[in-house]
């Protein structure tokens, strides 16, 4: 992890709010819109973040997989 958010490679490949919200075209096929893809990743965000203390894990364990289940839906 670096020291500093603004020189790591995380912050160098952020992706701009039009390119994150993209649903894909297999996707729109079902009917899933752009605010049902946004209501999928929080709600399962909020899930992992419940999930976490009863399998007893770190914070940042947390942070991490739902940074990971965000980049996979992007």
């Amino acid at each position: 992890m670096a020291a500093n958010f603004w020189t790591s490679t995380h912050y160098k490949q952020l992706l701009d709010p039009e390119e994150v919200d993209v649903v894909q075209p297999a996707d729109k096929e079902k009917g899933i819109t752009v605010e049902d893809f946004k209501l999928i990743k929080m709600h399962m965000a909020t899930y992992i973040w419940r999930l976490a203390p009863q399998v007893k894990v770190r914070q940042r364990v947390v942070a991490t997989a739902i940074t990971y289940m965000r980049r996979v839906y992007t």
